[in-house]
């Protein structure tokens, strides 16, 4: 019986260092799209969605994206674009500056907008 215990409480103590070890390395690729982001002290920032949402629902108009159907009509006619809005993020702090040259982040805002559009 003892063996069992003893089996089963080191099961128990690896598979808990391992899972959260794996845990922290998927969040860590959701949330990075850029080497040069994962090596700045500033890791944690809004994803591509986030940004869209908030520019959507208008949080971004004092800084000229306008919100909702304007926002949709302002990037269909080419007026507002992807790197606009992760510029004005930047300006407002949201996100780290060399997410602007983050050609992965740029695609994900522009893919989120199209993705507005259909709806």
């Amino acid at each position: 019986m003892k063996r069992f215990i003893i089996a089963g409480l080191s099961a128990v103590l690896v598979s808990s260092t391992i899972i959260p070890a794996k845990a922290q390395t998927q969040v860590e690729k959701l949330t990075t799209y850029n080497p040069v982001v994962t090596n700045n002290t500033f890791t944690s920032h809004l994803t591509p969605f986030q940004i869209v949402y908030l520019a959507y629902q208008g949080h971004f108009r004092s800084q000229g994206i306008p919100g909702y159907g304007s926002l949709l009509s302002a990037h269909q006619s080419g007026k507002i674009t992807a790197k606009n809005i992760v510029q004005i993020a930047i300006n407002t702090n949201l996100i780290p500056k060399n997410i602007l040259t983050d050609k992965g982040y740029l695609n994900l805002v522009e893919e989120q907008l199209k993705g507005l559009e259909q709806d």
